[in-house]
């Protein structure tokens, strides 16, 4: 009797256990960089500690090249365009899907910011969306960050931004998303988590096959330092930069079925019944 109801039990919990996996696996880190390479040229590095494809030009190679600077990136925005980069996650989002990046950014500049984007999602081609704007303060501040989905800020069509000026040389957390299925993009600056104060952007709302991330240099004033990217399928990843612990809460669930059914059927967990 206490074998068929330890048995009965196991089959319970392995069915919680079977039935669970297909959330865990929606939780997934497509890319990530730390930048903790050489200091000199950022083209061609291999993102550390990965995953994702050695960084590539794919516009402007070589003209005001992104460096690599004490284990971060800056991206100099001033006079003429500059070396634009990517790297590629492997396989396209699609319908249901969700994407979100994180890094740290501190910009730096000597006047208030003029507009310019500087980090975006990418397809395998040349559509971007989800761009991550530096812009003008609102009040007395130094520049405010601002999101959109075309190449403009100024059309009032739909396009994002952040309620209040930020300060040049101070790090701020910045979370950004995509629907492929609605077109929103979404950011969250300094967030505690994904109900904390966001901003929503509602132009160019068309489903892209997004499978890359990039940096972008341009015409500008000001200087963005980035560090610790994650791209990733949950928030939480992206917030934070750690796998969610699927295959840790796997084991446990295991661990937990072993234990009970010993208990129940008077064996021990190294010498089971």
């Amino acid at each position: 009797m206490r074998k068929s109801l330890c048995f009965g039990f196991t089959l319970r919990l392995i069915a919680v256990v079977f039935g669970a996996l297909p959330a865990m696996a929606d939780a997934t880190i497509l890319l990530q960089e730390n930048f903790t390479h050489p200091d000199g040229n950022f083209l061609s590095q291999i993102p550390n500690p990965g995953p994702g494809t050695a960084w590539f030009a794919h516009s402007g190679a070589g003209n005001k090249a992104i460096q690599v600077v004490d284990g971060a990136v800056t991206l100099e925005q001033s006079a003429g365009s500059g070396e634009d980069v990517s790297s590629d996650w492997g396989v396209a989002v699609g319908p249901g899907d969700t994407i979100f990046a994180g890094f740290d950014l501190t910009v730096t500049g000597s006047l208030s910011a003029s507009s310019t984007y500087f980090a975006h999602f990418k397809s395998s081609g040349n559509t971007f969306n989800s761009r991550v704007w530096v812009t003008a303060s609102q009040s007395s501040g130094d520049f405010t960050i601002s999101l959109s989905g075309d190449s403009s800020i100024t059309d009032t069509d739909g396009e994002a931004f952040w309620g209040s000026d930020l300060t040049y040389g101070t790090n701020y957390r910045v979370v950004h998303s995509y629907d492929f299925d609605s077109g929103e993009k979404s950011l969250w600056i300094d967030p505690l988590n994904q109900m904390s104060a966001s901003i929503t952007a509602t132009d160019s709302m068309v489903s892209n096959a997004m499978v890359q991330y990039a940096f972008r240099q341009s015409t500008g004033n000001t200087f963005q330092k980035i560090d610790n990217l994650t791209v990733a399928t949950t928030f939480t990843e992206a917030h934070t930069g750690v796998p969610e612990p699927a295959s840790l809460m796997l084991w446990m669930l295991g661990w937990i079925c072993c234990c009970f059914c010993t208990r129940r059927c008077g064996g021990t967990v190294m010498n089971p019944c």
